[in-house]
């Protein structure tokens, strides 16, 4: 039997209309919000409904719609929300631990980069040997390289028929439609493989570091800025 999850609204704060009736309930750290479900005779809350996805909240879902507190939080979710271009400069190390397009990792330093005003990326293997999580490090570090080779974020495709390896697998069998016939079907599927294309190396090597040594004001003191 499916419950609806009665004390997933704590927390959140309510949001009255003109006549003072509740009609959503509001987290201000993100701004998700759940509409209340009202008893037809009752008129008390029997339910929550989440309102990006319009589905009930039960205890089952509840880990899924569920939000942290707002003393629990993603930093960098933060920094990025309330802060953005107040970072003069995001320095960061390891940077090779962001490959790949969705990994929490990856998000953070994003929404972290999002929000300054520069961003420098430390590491010792920036590629990794696949072009495809190198494709979304690269991207996020500096997206116009690939806008300038005319790929956008969701053209990871392109990049790897471009610059990138493929490797081909052939599979022959025999499908239960054909058996006892003597013939087969072949199913032919391509995976992306380690390796890149000398194609990519000239670009790369002109955006990864160009160092322009500055004066500032009469310390004669020199720092390396890296673009």
């Amino acid at each position: 039997m499916i419950e609806p999850d009665l004390s997933v609204a704590e927390g959140y704060e309510p949001v009255h209309d003109a006549s003072g009736a509740i009609i959503v309930y509001r987290l201000s750290l993100t701004g998700q919000e759940l509409v209340p479900i009202y008893g037809r005779w009752s008129r008390r809350v029997v339910g929550y409904v989440a309102a990006e996805t319009g589905k009930l909240v039960t205890k089952t879902t509840r880990y899924e719609l569920r939000m942290p507190p707002p003393a629990s939080f993603s930093p960098y979710e933060y920094l990025h929300r309330f802060y953005k271009g107040c970072v003069a400069l995001a320095i960061i190390d390891e940077s090779h631990n962001g490959r790949g397009r969705a990994t929490d990792i990856a998000h953070s330093l994003h929404l972290a980069k999002l929000a300054s005003q520069a961003r420098m990326n430390a590491s010792g293997t920036h590629y990794g040997g696949d072009l495809d999580d190198f494709f979304y490090y690269w991207y996020r570090f500096n997206p116009q390289f690939w806008l300038r080779l005319g790929l956008g974020w969701n053209d990871v495709e392109k990049a790897i028929s471009r610059y990138g390896v493929i490797q081909e697998w052939t599979k022959e069998y025999e499908s239960d439609a054909r058996r006892g016939t003597g013939r087969t079907d072949v199913q032919v599927s391509t995976i992306p493989a380690p390796g890149i294309s000398a194609r990519i190396i000239p670009p790369l090597l002109v955006e990864r570091l160009i160092i322009e040594y500055t004066t500032i004001h009469s310390s004669r003191f020199e720092i390396i800025h890296y673009l």
